[in-house]
């Protein structure tokens, strides 16, 4: 029978994956269908009617053979020789990292791809899950500029010769670590007061041996490098932006860029300072003074009051309230702003002086003068010499309620019966607002008297004596009486003096007599006296 001749494209050795196909051929007669055998047995692991046979991924080593079978004579050939197919592994990629994992934001990290047997290779960069290289390069290294996120990454190498691929690198996962963050603090804290001094503290939680970097505005060039982490304006003048971050020899070599910082300087403010109702004020006022501050940017200030420029703060309300105002409060008043619990403070505002004056003097006087008899009427008047528009209020006992309220200055109680103490005060719609209470004034009231009249030396006279007639009034409280006698009921008196005397006595004289009080120069009188009759006889012969 015809001999088979097995050939083997490509040759052996093959390398794991690589496409291999078997001819097998026959030279003499046709119509052959083929069969392949592998190893020892004899069951052909497959059978096809053209004469090559591919195995597509070569994975493991044996030996093959072939051989033709057909309908007609001869019906077989004979059996080709055995052909061993020795299968390689393909190149070893191995994937290296510098730096090592982890890695830093920002920095470059280099990947190198190192496949010990051949040469000439492409290398192809593969990043995560995708099967598309990320890259691909003559050289058996990559770099990534600047690392950002975190992902898989694996190489391999290909050529035009056999072995035209190496196997997959093993994956090496690139971890990502952020920077060390850079938290940058003020103090104090911004706003800032012209000249203040202000110190930036950096500060770095992880790691250590520091240099401290400290940037102004949007140069990128530091306005200060210490290994210290403040940094300290003596006196901040102008405002602006500042940021910090930390640099070191040993990896990581850079801190994160802290947050940006604005420093504002503003000129320190002085308060104003306002008085309710008014510098000049009454005694016993409601006083409130009003400190302001609209500079300078704080909303935590705390406030202190002086007076007389003594060191001792008489308030540390913004608003100082003196509830009744007395002489003691007057003086001069400043006030000044410290930011919360610091030694930072406002300028000191200018002064104000604070006048206390007494309430107008209202002065009460009585009309009669007392004591005053029952049924007798009487006027007080309030008299207050300054300002205008007052509204009188009067006052009896110890009431607080008035009385009596009038537009007038004058209070009349029409038929005086009991005594009391009477006393005034104004008040009105504009400041001053009330005078000073009046002094307090005693309507003293008793029986109008009636006076007591004597005779001597008796009613009974002989003509050419000397009588005496006396007028006393012993109640009332008065003693200012002026006195009038008068004769028969006439209405002439016939005597103003308290005791009528007739140094010689006539006929004329008879008649009856009767005194009365008048107090004064006024209408004010006492009763009249009970009459008495004087009786006049001739001597004896």
């Amino acid at each position: 029978p015809p001999t088979p001749t097995l050939t083997v494209e490509p040759e052996s050795p093959l390398f794991t994956g690589e496409s291999v196909t078997l001819k097998c051929e026959i030279q003499s007669d046709s119509d052959w269908r083929y069969q392949w055998y592998k190893g020892s047995s004899r069951t052909a692991v497959s059978q096809t009617q053209t004469h090559t046979f591919t195995i597509r991924s070569a994975a493991d080593q044996d030996q093959y053979w072939c051989r033709g079978e057909r309908d007609n004579r001869p019906t077989s050939s004979q059996n080709s020789r055995t052909v061993t197919l020795t299968v390689k592994d393909l190149p070893t990629a191995t994937l290296t990292v510098e730096p090592e994992s982890p890695v830093f934001t920002g920095e470059s990290v280099t990947l190198k791809c190192e496949i010990q047997s051949d040469s000439d290779w492409t290398y192809q960069w593969y990043k995560g899950s995708s099967r598309t290289a990320v890259y691909q390069s003559q050289t058996y290294t990559f770099t990534i500029r600047s690392a950002a996120d975190q992902d898989q990454y694996w190489c391999r190498g290909d050529r035009d010769i056999r072995p035209t691929l190496s196997q997959n690198s093993s994956t090496v996962t690139l971890t990502v670590k952020d920077l060390p963050t850079a938290t940058l603090t003020v103090k104090p804290k911004s706003p800032l007061f012209t000249g203040e001094s202000v110190t930036l503290k950096c500060e770095i939680q992880s790691d250590s041996n520091w240099r401290y970097q400290w940037y102004k505005g949007s140069s990128g060039t530091a306005v200060s490098q210490s290994q210290k982490h403040t940094f300290t304006i003596r006196s901040a003048a102008d405002q602006d932006q500042y940021w910090c971050r930390g640099e070191r020899d040993n990896r990581p070599t850079s801190s994160q860029n802290s947050s940006t910082v604005t420093l504002t300087v503003e000129e320190r403010p002085t308060p104003v300072v306002s008085v309710q109702p008014g510098e000049q004020v009454f005694r016993g006022e409601t006083v409130t003074l009003s400190c302001v501050i609209q500079e300078g940017g704080v909303s935590n200030w705390e406030y202190s009051w002086s007076k007389g420029g003594s060191s001792t703060p008489v308030s540390k309300e913004q608003q100082y309230s003196i509830s009744s105002v007395t002489q003691f409060h007057s003086g001069t008043y400043t006030c000044r702003g410290t930011v919360g619990k610091t030694s930072r403070s406002s300028h000191t505002s200018d002064a104000v002086t604070l006048s206390v004056s007494d309430l107008p003097r209202a002065t009460l006087t009585v009309e009669p003068e007392g004591p005053l008899f029952t049924g007798e009427s009487v006027t007080l008047r309030c008299e207050i010499q300054s300002e205008s528009n007052w509204r009188y209020q009067w006052y009896k006992g110890s009431s607080g309620t008035a009385v009596s309220q009038s537009q007038t200055h004058t209070f009349t109680i029409r038929s005086a019966a009991d005594q009391d103490q009477y006393w005034c005060r104004g008040d009105r719609d504009i400041r001053p607002t009330l005078s000073q209470n009046s002094r307090t004034v005693t309507l003293t009231v008793k029986e109008r008297p009636t006076p007591v009249v004597s005779v001597q030396p008796g009613e009974q006279v002989f003509r050419g004596e000397t009588v005496t007639l006396s007028c006393v009034i012993q109640e009332g409280g008065v003693s200012n009486w002026e006195y009038s006698w008068s004769k028969g009921g006439s209405s002439t008196p016939v005597s103003k003096e308290q005791q009528y005397s007739i140094s010689s006595v006539t006929q004329f004289h008879s008649g009856t007599y009767t005194c009365r009080g008048t107090v004064g120069k006024t209408s004010r009188s006492s009763h009249t006296s009970d009459a008495v009759t004087l009786s006049v006889s001739a001597l004896a012969v």
